[in-house]
């Protein structure tokens, strides 16, 4: 994770159930705010532009958006090889 994102990664529990309370409020349509250990949101000094208004702006509602979240899962013992596949290239 490190490596692919360039930001340190040393509480993966804590971020990953950050990112799962995050996701939670999104699909549930809620404002996003969130005060985490982690995760600060809207990023403090950021626009916190909304979906919602995005959304509008290209005529369409927030139910007419399809969220999803993608992620890749590899199990192997070599690890650099798999870092080498799962690099982002852009």
């Amino acid at each position: 994770m490190e490596k692919r994102n360039s930001v340190p990664f040393a509480k993966p529990v804590t971020w990953t159930r950050e990112a799962i309370e995050i996701i939670r409020q999104v699909s549930r349509g809620e404002r996003l705010s969130y005060d985490g250990e982690i995760f600060q949101l809207p990023l403090p000094g950021g626009e916190g532009k909304a979906i919602r208004s995005g959304a509008e702006t290209a005529g369409r509602s927030l139910n007419d958006i399809d969220l999803t979240v993608s992620i890749g899962v590899e199990i192997t013992d070599d690890l650099e090889e798999a870092g080498r596949r799962r690099t982002c290239s852009g």
